[in-house]
């Protein structure tokens, strides 16, 4: 009786299974990662954009700053100011105003997302 060398039809069945199942793994984390990588790219655009939003701005007028608009990518953003309590009094016996600065940007469908940044800027003085 001589014996034949080589795999049984049951062992090539076993590792094409394996293989199948370590390539389903493998997709899954390769696309994962893409979809992940195009979150944080829009993320990141946000983010300057909300920072650069604060940015334009050194002072402001008493009355304070409401704007809002959209970018031709997507990204809509509005920005407004709030009141800040601020007992500061400056060297000639002024009280020294400020008011708070937010930016806000938006972006995303089916699932929105948002940023949100805030800074105190000085009031310019008449």
């Amino acid at each position: 009786m001589s014996r034949e060398h080589g795999f049984s039809l049951l062992e090539v069945l076993v590792a094409f299974v394996i293989m199948a199942l370590s390539l389903g793994v493998l997709y899954q984390a390769v696309t994962g990662s893409v979809a992940n990588m195009g979150i944080t790219e829009r993320h990141t655009h946000a983010l300057l954009l909300a920072e650069s939003l604060l940015a334009s701005h050194q002072k402001l007028p008493p009355s304070g700053v409401r704007d809002n608009g959209h970018t031709a990518d997507g990204y809509h953003w509005q920005l407004q100011t709030h009141s800040v309590v601020d007992t500061r009094v400056d060297q000639d016996g002024i009280r020294d105003d400020v008011l708070l600065l937010e930016a806000t940007v938006e972006w995303g469908s089916p699932r929105p997302r948002q940023i949100v940044l805030q800074t105190v800027l000085p009031v310019i003085r008449p």
